[in-house]
């Protein structure tokens, strides 16, 4: 990794510096496209798996219970800044520290790409042990035909970009994924909603 891609790294891990960069690189336009699958979150318990700062709990029903779930300190000291009292877990994704069946919805947006190929399935097993109903998933896919993406991907934290396919045959095992879209802001992007199968 060169020096200037660890300063780059460095500066993106600030929580202020993340959200503009969220909003800089498309976060608008994937909240329309996750609006209707948050939507159905009505009185249910939400797991944001790798939540970041919590950007996406604005955008649920005020009625549905947001729980945050990230590895990094500074991300939960940006959550906190914003909810003071919002539901925490400064844990491991792969190790969900939670009940079988205890949260209705998961959330695991723009996170399997920072995953090695050994702690993928243990992501998607623990998220199938602990949802009763849906997985909303939202990951960039690699798109080798793009310079933008490809630049993007270079400057990335995570150094796992995967293809449309490899992510769907890494869900398939433990989720039924009932919706699948995709779509292109700089990066191009897979959605799939899934059941889980156990």
């Amino acid at each position: 990794m060169s020096s200037f891609t660890k300063i780059l790294h460095r500066i993106v891990s600030n929580p202020w510096v993340f959200n503009q960069v969220q909003y800089l690189f498309g976060f608008k336009e994937t909240c329309r496209r996750l609006a209707p699958y948050l939507a159905q979150t009505d009185s249910q318990i939400i797991l944001d798996v790798g939540a970041g700062t919590g950007n996406f709990a604005p955008f649920l029903p005020r009625s549905a219970t947001y729980l945050w779930l990230d590895n990094d300190l500074k991300k939960l000291q940006g959550f906190r800044m914003r909810w003071p009292t919002g539901l925490a877990i400064l844990g491991d994704a792969t190790r969900i520290g939670l009940k079988d069946k205890s949260v209705d919805y998961a959330l695991c947006i723009g996170l399997t790409h920072h995953l090695t190929g050994i702690e993928l399935p243990l992501l998607f097993n623990e998220l199938a042990r602990t949802i009763r109903q849906r997985l909303i998933f939202l990951d960039p896919v690699v798109h080798r035909e793009s310079k933008i993406s490809n630049l993007l991907w270079k400057y990335d934290r995570g150094k796992y970009p995967r293809s449309v396919h490899d992510l769907c045959s890494a869900i398939e095992p433990w989720f039924e994924i009932e919706q699948k879209e995709l779509y292109a802001i700089y990066h191009r992007y897979i959605l799939c909603i899934g059941k889980p199968r156990h």
